[in-house]
């Protein structure tokens, strides 16, 4: 390896890493966002709307069916 490669601490490389292993909907910056759709679901939105909001409002990179699949799952456990 060469000196000049910049090496992450710790710190830095498990904050990455974490983005990579954890599903969308349990990353720190996304928890709260997720739990407003669950709620928004559970009074009546459609699963394809919160879909599309999360989307395009929040880059959430699931696909629709993904997202209503996760909805469902999410509301039968709280």
């Amino acid at each position: 390896m060469s000196d000049d490669i910049k090496k992450l601490n710790l710190e830095s490389f498990a904050k990455e890493k974490i983005k990579e292993v954890l599903p969308w909907r349990e990353q720190p910056e996304n928890k709260e966002i997720w739990s407003e759709a669950v709620e928004g679901y559970k009074n009546g939105i459609p699963g394809v709307v919160i879909a599309e909001w999360l989307q395009s409002e929040h880059n959430c990179p699931l696909l629709t069916d993904s997202i209503r699949k996760g909805l469902r799952v999410s509301q039968e456990i709280s």
